[in-house]
């Protein structure tokens, strides 16, 4: 095991005893002083810790607030856990890297705070690399629930600007297997006893990049293949065999048609819940065929509906080797010193 990742915003299941958390044991109760056990042990060998940066402390405070003041709208979600709750987490958990010298990535980069610290981080030495999804690339707070929570449009613009630049290394799917119908994840009841989280999140990747990032400009196709390809493979220990088109990598290749326009429906996706929340939603740019290890395994053929899986599933185990490569200390791109900027 090369990488291990934390759930900081369950760290504390006690608090909140209707969290997901709390029926799957995805979390039992662990404190700062884990953590910081784990970063040394992780530097001793080489790993990497992975945190889901979200200060729970801090948002079960600001829940009793809004509950109290009878808040019932989608936009609750977002206020009770907001960027700052985000952004403490990266300034707390990275400065435990830097004194234990742990390599550390930091999962679903929302907003400008956030990308402030993790240029703070990295001017102060640490080894740190962010990510972010889809979602918080597209949607806004009024859309939907999900942990960290969909934000403004001004974050969404300030995301899209960090992985133009570099600030964000990563685009991952954060797919999470929701087994409800959206009706059944919208019941009755206040917002904060309602499921977090919403499926077919792979599926919209590459259409939501290709839409809203390489057709409108907001980066070029050879920015989306390194954040989703390249340095995933190099992060994570498997470059050259990933991550690149050469001879003894494996054959791994998405055919993608630009001019490819859609309006999303639930019977698109193949996820196991059957709906999306792109559903309505107009995309131009889609994948249509993906090959790996050179043979076909999915393809969107002309006049028919959706793409289909056209091969049995042929997955392997691949042994990740241990070490990252280093990240310039001094990478901060306009975005990071404009925000330094802004909180000044």
């Amino acid at each position: 095991m090369t990488s291990f990742k934390f759930y900081n915003h369950v760290n504390k299941v006690s608090l909140d005893s209707f969290w997901y958390a709390a029926t799957t044991g995805l979390a039992r109760g662990f404190d700062d002083g884990t953590f910081f056990l784990a970063c040394e042990r992780a530097a001793e060998a080489g790993a990497m810790i992975h945190f889901h940066p979200e200060n729970w402390e801090i948002a079960r405070v600001l829940e009793k607030r809004l509950l109290a003041s009878g808040r019932d709208d989608m936009g609750a979600w977002d206020d009770r856990s907001p960027d700052y709750t985000e952004a403490q987490h990266v300034r707390a958990y990275s400065y435990l890297g830097k004194i234990t010298g742990c390599s550390m990535y930091v999962q679903h980069t929302t907003n400008a705070r956030t990308l402030h610290e993790i240029c703070r981080a990295r001017e102060d030495g640490v080894s740190l690399y962010a990510q972010t999804g889809a979602p918080w690339l597209y949607f806004t707070r009024e859309a939907w629930r999900i942990n960290t929570p969909l934000r403004d449009r001004t974050s969404v613009e300030a995301v899209w600007a960090a992985l133009r630049d570099g600030v964000i290394d990563t685009v991952g799917s954060d797919h999470v297997v929701a087994r409800g119908t959206r009706e059944e994840m919208m019941a009755e009841g206040v917002w904060s006893r309602k499921k977090s989280g919403f499926p077919s999140r792979v599926e919209m990747l590459l259409p939501v990049l290709l839409h809203e990032g390489v057709n409108k400009g907001r980066i070029s196709l050879e920015r989306l293949v390194e954040a989703c390809c390249e340095r995933p493979a190099q992060i994570f220990g498997l470059y050259p065999k990933k991550g690149v088109i050469a001879p003894g990598s494996d054959a791994d290749l998405v055919f993608v048609d630009l001019d490819k326009e859609v309006t999303v429906s639930d019977d698109m996706v193949h996820t196991q819940a059957g709906w999306t929340l792109l559903h309505g939603h107009h995309m131009k740019g889609c994948p249509v065929t993906t090959i790996l290890r050179g043979r076909v395994i999915a393809a969107w053929d002309e006049g028919t509906g959706r793409s289909e899986i056209v091969a049995d599933p042929s997955g392997e185990y691949l042994f990740r080797t241990q070490g990252v490569p280093k990240r310039s200390p001094h990478l901060t791109s306009r975005l990071g010193r404009s925000a330094a900027r802004r909180r000044r």
